[in-house]
């Protein structure tokens, strides 16, 4: 849990920082205080992550945002085939009917759970005051299951975990006005995720004979890179449009 316990340091600093900044210009200019961007990322909301995100411009060519929801996990239904049991009383381990097996994998897109963003967005200056810009972004998820079935080539096992997602992304974009309060940005970008998963197997009747198999615990953690293409909603509560690089 190395790399969590440094990941969470840096979400917590990147939290404050957002929160001071709020605060310092709220006190010191409120016109500045109001450039707060309320937002929803449609792919996401596709893909059952329902999330609010809010970015407030705390510098000329700056904005620092945050997003939090709850992830039902769409992915779950995509890209993997899971059991559920239901009832797991003097339950036993059984020869797999399926052919294969599950991957390990296949974990990441198991469970559902909370989910926290946040990120810092630089404008790139171009000819036109139009807001271009690269962002980095901090990732956590929450995606814990209970009682699924694990299919390991011949035996089938039951097994729960406790699940932390984190997550380091790069992209960049632009953002294209609508109207005065209504805008779309549209990004794309790179990043890596890093799955912590905590795994229990119960004890279990073996399938060939009548010994039972003790408890077992383990964990795995793999990374993954990813690839991100986004299109967000963004309200702009000043109703002045596309956020310029320049001070109004």
């Amino acid at each position: 849990m190395v790399v969590a316990k440094y990941f969470l340091k840096i979400f917590f600093v990147m939290m404050m920082c957002l929160l001071s900044a709020g605060e310092n210009f709220a006190q010191s200019d409120p016109k500045k205080a109001k450039e707060i961007y309320f937002g929803v990322n449609i792919p996401r909301l596709v893909a059952k992550d329902y999330e609010l995100q809010v970015a407030l411009k705390v510098k000329d060519k700056m904005l620092v945002g945050i997003s939090a929801g709850y992830d039902l996990n769409a992915g779950e239904e995509w890209f993997t085939d899971p059991i559920h049991a239901g009832d797991t009383t003097n339950w036993h381990a059984w020869r797999g009917e399926r052919e294969g097996a599950n991957r390990n994998g296949s974990r990441y897109f198991y469970g559902k759970g909370p989910i926290i963003r946040a990120w810092l967005e630089r404008a790139v200056v171009k000819k036109d005051t139009k807001w271009k810009f690269f962002a980095f972004e901090l990732l956590w998820k929450g995606r814990n299951y209970d009682n699924y079935y694990w299919n390991n080539q011949y035996v089938t096992f039951l097994e729960s975990a406790q699940q932390n997602i984190f997550g380091l992304t790069y992209y960049t974009g632009a953002y294209k006005e609508l109207n005065g309060f209504l805008l779309l940005k549209i990004f794309g970008g790179f990043g890596i995720r890093y799955l912590y998963s905590s795994i229990t197997r119960p004890a279990y009747q073996h399938p060939y004979n009548t010994t039972w198999e003790p408890e077992n615990k383990f964990t795995y953690k793999p990374f993954f890179p990813t690839l991100h293409l986004g299109v967000a909603i963004i309200f702009n509560t000043q109703g002045t449009g596309v956020p310029s690089p320049e001070t109004k």
